[in-house]
């Protein structure tokens, strides 16, 4: 299974393996525009990675919508059992490799984003997150899986 596609990959062009940004990323680049070099990582990547706590997650259905300390105590413990998990070996190695071809040292910007984003009929402006001055291969994968650096 691919979990990376560089800017320059006709398949980064398709939103459900890059997101809505990185598939307009791949879009300018393909087109001649100006973009600096990068990649994203597939979606799958994502899903593969947080099998392990599917079970967990299904649990969180029985939660009330009117039950603010429950949904707090149920984001805590989803949090940190995303914060767990370990990174697929597939994975760490395609990131390492492409975070390599761009260079080393750098300073990348790593931004989350959904499949269904900046869509024709549909924005999640501000949803996600974007990390900027990751400088190791670490950094990436912290960001892209904590939410932090």
């Amino acid at each position: 299974m691919t979990y990376v596609f560089k800017f320059s990959d006709p398949l980064a062009l398709q939103p459900e393996n890059s997101g809505g940004k990185g598939a307009n990323l791949a879009l300018l680049t393909q087109s001649g525009f100006p973009v600096p070099p990068g990649f994203v990582i597939a979606p799958s990547a994502y899903r593969d990675a947080t099998t392990s706590i599917a079970a967990f997650a299904l649990g969180l259905r029985d939660v009330r919508h009117d039950d603010h300390a429950a949904i707090e105590r149920a984001s805590s413990a989803l949090l940190a059992a995303l914060r767990a998990v370990v990174i697929p070996p597939e994975l760490a190695v395609e990131v390492a490799a492409a975070c390599g071809e761009l260079g080393l040292p750098a300073r990348w910007a790593v931004r989350s984003s959904g499949t269904a984003e900046d869509l024709a009929g549909a924005a999640f402006a501000g949803q996600h997150d974007t990390f900027l001055n990751c400088t190791s291969v670490n950094d990436v994968f912290h960001a892209g899986r904590d939410g932090t650096r």
